[in-house]
């Protein structure tokens, strides 16, 4: 699992925001190389600041719809 958590700089906790099945290494050798894997990045909305949403450019297992809306608020 690939957990996300957010920073709050005014009571300086963090908190679990969420966490998703993400790929990792499951061989050896040239593939290691070869394989962007997990999570690869956060972008805000250009909206944010009224929407709330967070893009997350990750890596799923096979098994996983990879064309899906994920929502927590």
């Amino acid at each position: 699992k690939g957990e996300i958590h957010v920073y709050d700089p005014n009571t300086k906790k963090v908190t679990l925001a969420g966490a998703l099945d993400v790929f990792g290494n499951k061989g050896g050798g040239d593939e290691l190389v070869k394989v962007e894997e997990g999570l690869l990045g956060i972008e805000l909305d250009p909206d944010f600041a009224s929407n709330g949403w967070v893009y997350l450019h990750y890596t799923p297992h096979a098994k996983i719809d990879r064309d899906k809306r994920m929502a927590t608020r």
